[in-house]
């Protein structure tokens, strides 16, 4: 995609230099360089290759990196005009922006930048450049050194001042077909307000005094993108948690209004009343237990847009990797004499080992349940009953 010159300008005067000059400098100019971030860290940066990659990021490398203009690190010698005629013959401009350039230049400038490494890093990590430390899914931490790329920031720039432009020239249109509609009777009106920017901005000094030091396009990166943060959309939230992590299906105030009656129960008797009332705080908690899992997935269904998809596209509502538990709790169809082994394990396990916060002479303090393992076990025959009935 060629880089648009905003007017046309006077045509400059093509300095003629060595291709052994053209090819060292050619060889070091970058998509992202250090100077850019930190004008005293040692000249370095990386150049992509040529591919494009496919990803819902506006980036260098999905806007496709040969266009994105190159940049030099530093600005010695003739180094800077140097460049500047390699992007012109790069972007096509060569023949307009200068007078008397050679074809035999051209055609050598071409073919040495597509013989270039296609992706390399030049130069070192310097120690005025910062890193991120991340984590990979083995646990192992990568250091990432952040970079900008000053040629990024002019192809974003060109395509604001070029869509101002559209958006203008469509509204003095309007204002045209409108005055011919109104004719001469009516009163005419005023000029359209024509819009001067189309995205907030912020002004950041790189580059310090004299950016063109460290980069022929530096300054391109002084009017950086101002965004507001993003919103969180909690029922995003809510259905990507419950796709990785399942939910938390334990119904924590029927299990403490269970174990409250049980610590009143205690020292009872056992009669068929007490037992029959024990049956149905098992019932209820069971209950809730399996209607939070319908309405997990009908909350999975009703925002599967935001959920991962298949090879053929449909959306997958719960990762691969979620357990069995969480599976069958929220995809009946999931559900088997192993599933309801361990939903009725895990739902017996939850009660038994709840505690609660209680006030003891006049203290809150935290109360485990009485429940002994052999409790454990016939409410989890009690749960998985239910669960089939």
């Amino acid at each position: 995609m060629p880089i648009k010159e905003e007017k046309e300008q006077k045509a400059k005067t093509w300095v003629p230099f060595s291709q052994a000059l053209y090819e060292s400098v050619g060889r070091e100019l970058v998509h992202f360089s250090t100077k850019a971030v930190n004008s005293n860290a040692e000249p370095g940066g990386v150049r992509l290759g040529h591919g494009r990659v496919h990803l819902p990021y506006v980036a260098v490398s999905t806007c496709r990196p040969d266009a994105v203009r190159l940049d030099y690190m530093k600005n010695v010698g003739s180094i800077a005009t140097v460049a500047k005629q390699i992007n012109a013959v790069l972007d096509g401009t060569a023949y307009g922006a200068f007078d008397s350039v050679p074809d035999a230049d051209v055609a050598f400038i071409l073919n040495m930048m597509s013989n270039l490494e296609p992706a390399c890093l030049i130069g070192e990590i310097d120690h005025h450049l910062k890193q991120v430390i991340m984590p990979d899914d083995d646990g192992n931490d990568t250091c990432l050194t952040p970079l900008h790329s000053p040629g990024f920031s002019m192809l974003i720039n060109r395509h604001e001042a070029d869509l101002l432009g559209e958006i203008n020239a469509l509204a003095q249109q309007k204002h045209e077909l409108e005055k011919e509609k109104q004719g001469d009777s009516e009163e005419a009106k005023p000029e359209p307000k024509l819009k001067k920017k189309l995205f907030s901005r912020a002004r950041l000094n790189y580059g310090g005094a004299n950016p063109q030091n460290i980069g022929g396009l530096v300054r391109e990166m002084q009017r950086s993108l101002f965004f507001q943060a993003p919103r969180e959309d909690k029922a995003v939230k809510k259905t990507l948690s419950i796709h990785y992590k399942g939910i938390h299906y334990a119904p924590l105030k029927l299990i403490d209004d269970y174990l409250d009656w049980q610590d009143d129960a205690a020292d009872k008797k056992s009669t068929l009343a007490l037992r029959e009332t024990e049956l149905g705080h098992l019932r209820h908690i069971t209950a809730a237990a399996l209607c939070k899992g319908q309405f997990a997935r009908e909350h999975l269904i009703a925002h599967q847009d935001v959920l991962p998809a298949d090879a053929d596209g449909e959306p997958v509502l719960l990762d691969d990797g979620i357990g069995l538990v969480q599976a069958g709790l929220i995809m009946p169809a999931r559900r088997g004499k192993e599933w309801r082994e361990a939903f009725s394990d895990g739902l017996a396990h939850a009660i038994v080992n709840r505690k609660r916060i209680r006030k003891c002479d006049g203290i809150f303090r935290e109360v485990a349940s009485r429940l002994t393992a052999k409790d454990k076990m016939r409410i989890q025959a009690v749960i998985s009953r239910e669960v089939l009935s």
